[in-house]
């Protein structure tokens, strides 16, 4: 069969990359690189400690090769080539961020199994409206090169699963005028288990930090786990403030800012978890809402250095009893979800619930900074609570 590949920018498929061993996720990796270089593209793979880091690893190796556009694509999904090109020539000429779809189908387990048999060459089947994802964030998008410069890429704070897309294209939308086009037509996701990593350690903190970006982009319809917002125009000046703090893709790195060195430190500009991490190497307490925690970090600064680990308001970080304490004064939301049959408490049900908690959470203006923990004990079992600390 000749394949025939039309002229476009010179781009590259930026795919972020962990291994985990599971079988179902390297198959599907393995048929869509397959698939993208029996087009002609290359493709290249990210590492890093977070989803944000790899795709910033993928496109700075991507850039370095001469690619004029860059694809965020993701190891699991794939779109017609024709989609493609047509997204590349968009954000190329445009210099806007442009999706390379409409709807997002979340292929079932079967339809995978059959297409990763036929190879590359297999034609993608038609599916039921439900399952079809709208205003997916990410699957495949095309974004110039310099544009991507333009923002410093993804924001490597968010250090956990979700969010960290969207708030990529909050700013790209932000700084370049507006939203780019979504190419007619379907991405395709293969089928794999769940990932792990969909609410481990620092979800909430992408949450709140994705909010920001949402509100410095004046988007106001509910988007993914982050909530509907009061209606704004788009901030070009708040989005660069975002963009330039300490640890974002065009500020300085975290450990650039010695934390004794308070000369340039605006703690009004930093997010709370920054704050606690600050409060508790200078032997702080670590409680409070930002406000406080600002007041308490200002306070020790006028103090002579000597004072800053006093005993009377010191909270050693080691101490087991001193945390326990801590987290007890927190502040937390709750949700509480009559039990279902044990058969479908499964990890998709449970993450499924905690993503209503969030969401709940952010409806009631709490931000949360903590994980989703729950307990299946009360009234004998047959109630769930899903607990996470919020502040604000």
């Amino acid at each position: 069969m000749t394949v025939f590949v039309r002229e476009s920018p010179r781009m590259a498929v930026c795919v972020p990359w962990f291994p985990t061993g599971c079988p179902h996720r390297e198959a599907a990796r393995e048929w869509t690189r397959a698939y993208w270089e029996r087009y002609g593209l290359t493709v290249v793979y990210g590492t890093g400690p977070s989803r944000a880091a790899a795709r910033n690893d993928a496109a700075a190796r991507a850039r370095n090769d001469g690619a004029q556009v860059l694809v965020f694509a993701d190891a699991d999904t794939v779109v017609p080539i024709d989609q493609l090109h047509a997204a590349a020539e968009a954000a190329h000429t445009t210099g806007r961020l442009v999706h390379a779809y409409i709807d997002l189908v979340r292929l079932p387990r079967a339809a995978t199994r059959r297409i990763l048999e036929h190879g590359p060459d297999a034609r993608m089947p038609t599916h039921p409206a439900e399952r079809l994802v709208a205003d997916a964030p990410s699957g495949c998008i095309a974004v110039r090169a310099d544009v991507n410069a333009l923002v410093g890429g993804h924001d490597e704070r968010m250090s956990a699963w979700g969010g960290e897309d969207r708030a990529y294209q909050y700013a790209v939308h932000t700084l370049t005028g507006g939203p780019g086009a979504r190419i007619p037509g379907r991405a395709y996701h293969l089928w794999h288990p769940p990932s792990a990593d969909k609410h481990g350690h620092g979800r909430a903190v992408n949450t709140a930090l994705a909010l920001r970006y949402k509100e410095a982009a004046g988007h106001t319809p509910a988007a993914g786990i982050l909530p509907r917002t009061a209606a704004t125009v788009p901030d070009p000046g708040a989005m660069r403030l975002i963009l330039s703090e300490p640890g974002a893709p065009l500020g300085p790195p975290m450990e650039e800012t010695p934390m004794t060195d308070t000369s340039a430190v605006d703690y009004e500009e930093l997010l709370v978890a920054d704050l606690r991490e600050r409060a508790k190497k200078r032997g702080l307490p670590t409680t409070g809402n930002k406000a406080e925690l600002v007041e308490r970090l200002r306070a020790a600064d006028a103090e002579p250095e000597h004072k800053d680990a006093e005993a009377g308001a010191a909270v050693p970080a080691g101490d087991p009893d001193a945390s326990a304490q801590e987290e007890d004064e927190r502040e937390h939301f709750e949700l509480t979800v009559p039990a279902v049959r044990p058969d479908r408490v499964d990890q998709t049900w449970l993450d499924r619930q905690a993503r209503v908690v969030l969401r709940r959470a952010l409806d009631a203006g709490r931000v949360p900074c903590g994980d989703v923990e729950h307990t299946d004990t009360v009234d004998s079992g047959k109630k769930f609570v899903f607990r996470v600390a919020v502040r604000g």
